[in-house]
């Protein structure tokens, strides 16, 4: 996907991902994706991002409470 949501911020300073000024943003970035990325909405400090689900939370095997917070990237 080329164009960006009007709340698009850039890369967050944290983790390097995509980030969104609001969760509602984020939501409807994640409506107009393809249904099978199993991407989940969440909080990195102000931002919001997009994330895919690892495989035991999508099976049901662990909480989604359980995932550990994104690693800072190093450069």
């Amino acid at each position: 996907m080329t164009s960006f949501h009007k709340s698009y911020v850039g890369l967050c300073p944290t983790c390097g991902k995509h980030c969104y000024l609001t969760k509602q943003d984020a939501k409807a970035i994640r409506r107009r994706m393809p249904h099978d990325e199993h991407l989940s909405v969440y909080r990195c400090g102000q931002y919001w991002h997009l994330g895919n689900l690892p495989k035991p939370v999508i099976s049901g095997r662990i909480d989604r409470s359980k995932i550990l917070p994104p690693r800072r990237r190093t450069r």
